[in-house]
């Protein structure tokens, strides 16, 4: 499974123009990984033995549809919903 680091994953999104709103980029991961729309991070070294958060690199993809659905006024029940329903087929 291919990994990114926290801080590469959140430079992708800005490239990519994905707004994780105000304040602290990491806490918008930590809420979408708490209420289960994306993966749980995996803590891993990094080249200088820092241990540093990974997620699999479709969490890009993912986030990207997440916040697609929300500029479309999907409220967090419907995401979650939609989520769900896409897991499962």
């Amino acid at each position: 499974m291919e990994l990114i680091n926290v801080k590469d994953l959140i430079s992708e999104l800005k490239k990519k123009n994905i707004d994780l709103g105000k304040g602290d980029p990491y806490n918008r991961l930590r809420y979408y990984t708490k209420i289960g729309w994306i993966d749980h991070m995996i803590r891993k070294k990094d080249n200088n033995g820092v241990v540093v958060g990974h997620y699999p690199i479709n969490v890009i993809d993912k986030i990207i549809e997440i916040e697609s659905l929300k500029q479309e006024g999907k409220n967090n029940e419907e995401i979650s919903s939609y989520l769900k329903e896409k897991q499962n087929n």
